[in-house]
Formats: structure tokens, C-alpha cells, sequence
């Protein structure tokens, strides 16, 4: 049934994720094992602040391996964004996350100008911050961008990129 379903689910997670540290204890140096384990820990919470706070360490880790990796600070974006939009902290805390989010959103649109997801996402970070005037030019620059065939993913909601 579901149950069995849901706890083989679980156990792949648990598999991934002990694949993905052990994994970095043999080759600390690849930020691309860092996303995928951020986005293991985040599956396998389901949704939970400690996880989620998890993965945030496990993209800003990757990030400072790898900086120049756009879809990694759209992944980060996106992770904060939803710790943001969650009962993880109460308003200054919140404010934070999402200020974090609009920053990380900033720089993927800064590495990747032609990349819609990274505008779009900005333009909703922003809005989110109740930044709505700022939120225009980016989801324009999205628009724009989705025409010209840049990429068009779900967005932050979407979850991340990368498998």
C-alpha cells in the first residue's frame, strides 16, 4: 500500500543521503556533492526546519566550492525562500531568510542573464518581500527571457534544478 510506498521512499532518501556524506568525506572538494546531498536532506525531511536548515548549509558549502555555479545559488534562492515562507523563524528571522534569497537569486541572474528561472525567481523573492515596484523589472526580464528561449522551470515552488 501507500505506507510501504512512503517507507521505501524514506529509505532511498536515507540511502542518499549516506551515499552523498560519504561521498564528501572521500572528495570534500565537489560542490555538485553538496546539491545533490541539499537536496536529499531537504526530500527526506519533508519539509522540516532542521532539514531544511541543512541543505541551506549543505548549497552555501557547495557555493563556496564552486561560486560561479548560477543554478546552485538559484537552488540556495529557492531553499531560503521556502524557509522564508515557513514556521522557521518569526519576522526579523523571516525578513533574513528571504533578504538571503533575493541575494542568491541576484547572483544567479548576474551568472546566468539569460537564464529565466533566475529573474523569475527574483521577481517573486521580491515580491515575497513585499518589494513589489523591484519585483517588476526581473519578472519583465523573465518574460523576456522565456521568449528567447532561456530556460523555464517551476520556479522556486518547483523545488530544485537538479535531480
Amino acid at each position: 500500500g501507500g505506507g510501504e510506498d512512503a517507507a521505501g521512499a524514506t529509505a532511498d532518501l536515507d540511502a542518499a543521503v549516506a551515499a552523498y556524506v560519504a561521498a564528501n568525506e572521500r572528495a570534500p572538494r565537489l560542490a555538485v556533492v553538496y546539491y545533490n546531498l541539499a537536496v536529499a536532506l531537504e526530500r527526506r525531511g519533508g519539509g522540516a526546519a532542521p532539514a531544511r536548515r541543512a541543505a541551506i548549509e549543505a548549497y552555501r558549502t557547495g557555493l563556496r566550492l564552486d561560486p560561479s555555479d548560477a543554478a546552485g545559488w538559484c537552488n540556495l534562492g529557492a531553499a531560503l525562500l521556502r524557509s522564508a515562507g515557513s514556521s522557521d523563524g518569526e519576522g526579523e528571522q523571516r525578513r533574513a531568510r528571504c533578504n538571503e534569497a533575493i541575494t542568491a537569486f541576484r547572483e544567479a541572474a548576474r551568472l546566468a542573464p539569460r537564464d529565466a528561472d533566475a529573474h523569475y525567481n527574483l521577481g517573486v523573492a521580491l515580491q515575497r518581500a513585499g518589494r513589489d515596484a523591484e519585483a517588476v523589472a526581473p519578472l519583465r526580464t523573465a518574460m523576456r527571457c522565456r521568449h528567447a528561449g532561456g530556460k523555464a522551470g517551476g520556479g522556486p515552488a518547483g523545488g530544485p534544478r537538479r535531480p
